[in-house]
């Protein structure tokens, strides 16, 4: 089979989270990422949208108790009588250079991710102890881990081995995103029209509507930035946050 035939098919109807995009852009980068949300928050679909947006062969194996160090290696079954040995997802991930995702982490053993280690570390290579075989990751190979989290306890649901190795994201956390945009907006207004505490006013102002400025993608004006500085300076912060929200509505449709 052909790389191609692991790309996920395109869901017309699939609409972005927050979260879409800091997770596709550690893809691009060549990323482990490690996406942490409640259940039922649309992790697995958003990144098998990605994929099929992208064209990334994806090769997921679903998480339980059931699950063991090895069954992301592979397997040994009978075929025809006779025993043979089975890629399991994750070595065809490396062999394909596509993403191996392990959907439902949190409800496997952690040994299953440690098995991968020496794959998802700098050295991007496995060893099989049942073949003798060490497969070595071809280009484009990377890792997603798929967990649930509840309340506060969100980084705790990794080791930190397995969190070292991994992009952290929180599921419709737009954290990462508004460090980028915050700075970029602010910087692009002049220094001479907002004062030190104004200029960090405004940023507080625009990380509290972060949940939107995901799908801005930069469309935003930097006078409705200078308007809104005004507001501040006056002491007017209610209004200097409505002008910022009007903008971001306007830039959004």
């Amino acid at each position: 089979m052909k790389a191609l035939d692991f790309v996920p098919a395109i869901d017309r109807s699939y609409v972005p989270s927050a979260t879409h995009g800091d997770i596709e852009f550690y893809l691009k980068c060549g990323e482990n990422v490690a996406v942490l949300g409640e259940k039922a928050s649309g992790k697995t679909t958003m990144v098998e949208q990605i994929c099929a947006q992208n064209g990334y062969p994806l090769f997921q194996q679903s998480g339980s108790d059931d699950v063991v160090s090895g069954d992301a290696r592979g397997a040994i079954l009978m075929r025809d009588g006779a025993t043979v040995w089975i890629d399991g997802p994750a070595v065809l991930a490396a062999k394909y250079g596509g993403i191996y995702m392990l959907d439902e982490g949190t409800s496997a053993d952690q040994s299953v991710m440690s098995s991968l280690f020496s794959l998802l570390d700098s050295r991007r290579m496995l060893y099989i102890p049942e073949t003798g075989e060490t497969v070595k990751a071809k280009k484009g190979f990377r890792a997603v881990y798929a967990g649930n989290i509840r309340g506060a306890h969100v980084r705790g649901s990794l080791m930190d081995a397995t969190r070292s190795r991994f992009q952290v994201v929180i599921m419709d956390d737009p954290s990462h995103v508004s460090e980028v945009l915050c700075s970029r907006f602010v910087k692009g207004v002049k220094k001479d029209t907002l004062s030190g505490q104004t200029r960090g006013s405004l940023k507080g102002c625009l990380k509290a509507l972060m949940a939107d400025v995901e799908r801005l993608r930069g469309n935003f004006d930097p006078r409705d930035i200078k308007r809104a500085s005004k507001y501040y300076a006056a002491g007017n912060k209610g209004e200097g946050h409505m002008t910022v929200h009007r903008a971001l509505e306007l830039a959004m449709t």
